[in-house]
């Protein structure tokens, strides 16, 4: 019940706190429970509900309060943004007048003792006393002892007044503590500085509205003027002194990956990173790397392999966040260091030699999420030399089938497939019949692709077939094959057989995704798929998903097919209510059923589809569909 939450809202917190503080004062014997129950635990919402319990009864809590927080002066920071000690403030302010004399003084004794730790390293320097400051001030003046009077009166020299109540929820943006307009002023000896005075986290403070961050805030002012001066701030790179915080030069190393500087300038900056902060800028050091054209020199080359043979932990079992395993992998040193190798083979296939001894090393990588991108540098190596890449994709680690529906491991499939079937079919299959429903679409896919590869071939055509009987997931990832194909003319045959099937599919996405065919034909002659058209017609797609014909025949450039008649008959026989509601998935695109209507007319005027386009615009004007009018009128003139 009491468990800590980081996103509490602040309204929440105190409208439960006050629920509680009325029952105090109500039935104080009530709470006992409660409050032995607030006791034992150490989360910030335990110790906020236990202080408001004792503020809301000052001298029937006065001695367990003194116990409380000279025992545990952890408890003393507990409030909101702005005033971090307030609801420890309250409680002693209600609670103190009714201490007796020695435990006023233990608990003012309690608060000269209390440092927070956010006030012991250098940049917290300036805050120490702050909280004690906030503190004392909840004591009423009159009842001070003489040495907690006398520490109040210098803070109060050095801070003014205290933080009182705190402030209600603040969004915005945080701002570097070094204004815009001053950062463009700064020199280089400058920025050294203020890299020096921010050197560690700091909590977001206030200027008037405005919210100001530190050193995170300040690194990203750092890489803008990067972007803008890349080979100023590089050189910067070079200068900045061996104990600073890493993330200024992690800053300029991503800014520096799509500048046009000299390699040479990029590689030092990336050596003086591997030598100093390797694996807090690992990331930023692989990026730049991998975005070098030409020669990177070997010692490049043996930063990027030391990166993909790093085993100093285990690394990535778990995903990034709630990503999917490739993300995760790319938000990892070594797998940064794949898409890097990767992007270098692509560019200059001669850097094959100088990472092959490593690449056997990285197909058995431990974890799954980096095998994801390592697929990536065999997809460059294939491309160059495809008997390599096979080689290493057949020794790779492909033990989880997560894992054969990530992206590179699908493209090095379908970029293979056809030279390379017959090694390539068993993964096929077994992503067909994968426990991993993105596996089976991927899958079915890959089994379609192989037979618009391979024509009659027996192997690919019991692959699709696999598919075609498969369950959703793999039929929808055959669904994307068909549809996007129908209108080449080289697979259009196969194409337009798996779709008169699919339109009926049981599953509503496929049957969606079936639909969607029509969208390659809006350039095509329509008179070319009329059997196509006249099985969507009939077919459960047709109702759910008349919008992708549709939209078809009124963007067709061609003379309109005698078909196109029967689409919008079916329409208008469809109409409902429901029909009319455009919020609805059924809703009728009506401009665009008129304006077939008309131009079914306009072309065949003398002939059998004329009559039936005069005996559709009356139906229109009986339906009163608003488009009608101004087809009239564009057709008069």
């Amino acid at each position: 019940m009491w468990e800590d939450h980081p996103y509490t809202e602040q309204s929440c917190l105190n409208a439960l706190a006050k629920a509680l503080a009325i029952q105090a004062r109500m039935n104080a014997e009530g709470l006992d429970a409660i409050i032995s129950d607030l006791r034992r635990r150490d989360s910030y919402i335990a110790n906020y509900l236990l202080l408001s319990l004792y503020a809301s009864g000052g001298a029937r809590y006065a001695d367990d309060t003194v116990s409380l927080l000279c025992g545990e002066p952890w408890r003393f920071e507990c409030g909101f943004i702005g005033s971090g000690y307030w609801r420890a403030m309250e409680a002693i302010r209600e609670v103190f007048p009714h201490c007796a004399a020695r435990d006023r003084v233990r608990i003012e004794t309690a608060i000269l003792d209390y440092v927070p730790a956010y006030v012991r390293d250098k940049e917290g320097t300036k805050f120490r006393g702050l909280a004690q400051f906030d503190l004392l001030s909840a004591i009423p003046p009159s009842l001070r002892g003489a040495n907690a009077n006398r520490r109040f009166r210098e803070l109060e020299r050095k801070f003014g007044k205290p933080r009182g109540e705190p402030r209600k929820v603040v969004a915005g943006f945080v701002e570097s503590p070094i204004p815009t307009n001053a950062v463009k002023k700064m020199t280089d000896d400058h920025w050294l500085q203020a890299i020096g005075k921010y050197a560690s986290k700091t909590t977001v403070s206030f200027s008037g509205d405005k919210l100001i961050g530190g050193m995170d805030e300040l690194a990203w002012s750092l890489g803008s003027e990067t972007k803008k001066n890349p080979e100023r701030f590089a050189r910067l790179g070079l200068r900045i002194p061996a104990n600073a915080n890493p993330v200024y030069l992690e800053r300029i190393l991503f800014a520096l990956k799509e500048s046009s500087i000299d390699s040479e300038l990029k590689i030092q900056v990336c050596e003086r990173a591997f030598a100093e902060c390797a694996e807090f800028c690992a990331k930023a050091i692989a990026d730049v790397l991998g975005s070098i054209s030409g020669d990177i020199r070997h010692r490049a080359v043996d930063m990027l392999c030391q990166m993909s043979a790093w085993r100093e932990k285990p690394e990535i079992t778990e995903p990034y966040r709630d990503a999917d395993i490739y993300t995760t992998g790319i938000n990892s040193a070594r797998g940064r260091a794949a898409e890097a190798i990767a992007s270098l083979i692509r560019e200059d296939s001669r850097y094959i030699d100088q990472f092959r001894s490593v690449l056997y090393w990285m197909i058995r990588d431990p974890s799954v999420a980096v095998r994801s991108c390592v697929a990536g540098v065999l997809r460059s190596v294939a491309h160059a030399r495809p008997g390599l890449g096979m080689t290493l994709f057949q020794k790779m680690n492909l033990s989880e089938d997560q894992l054969l529906a990530t992206l590179h491991i699908v493209g090095f499939i379908g970029q293979n497939l056809h030279a390379n079937f017959s090694d390539l079919r068993p993964f096929v299959a077994r992503m067909i019949g994968s426990s991993v429903p993105e596996s089976r679409q991927k899958g079915g896919s890959l089994a379609a692709t192989a037979v618009l590869l391979h024509g009659d071939d027996k192997d690919a055509a019991d692959l699709a077939g696999q598919a075609i009987d498969g369950d959703a997931e793999a039929r929808f990832g055959l669904a994307q094959v068909a549809a996007a194909h129908v209108a080449n003319s080289d697979f259009r045959e196969r194409c337009e057989a798996w779709l008169l099937k699919l339109f009926n599919d049981e599953d509503e996405r496929v049957r969606r995704h079936s639909a969607s065919a029509f969208d390659q034909l809006e350039n095509e002659d329509l008179r070319d798929y009329e059997k196509l058209i006249g099985a969507f017609c009939d077919s459960k797609a047709f109702k759910e998903h008349s919008l992708f014909i549709l939209s078809a025949i009124e963007k067709s450039p061609a003379r309109i097919p005698g078909i196109a008649c029967r689409v919008c008959e079916k329409v208008l026989d469809s109409l409902d209510n429901d029909a009319r509601d455009i919020q609805n998935r059924n809703a009728v695109d009506t401009p665009a059923v008129t304006k077939i209507v008309f131009r079914i007319y306009q072309q065949h005027q003398s002939d059998e589809l004329g009559k039936r386009a005069l005996d559709m615009i009356d139906r229109l004007c009986e339906e009163r569909f608003h488009e009608v009018e101004q087809e009239f009128e564009e057709f008069e003139r």
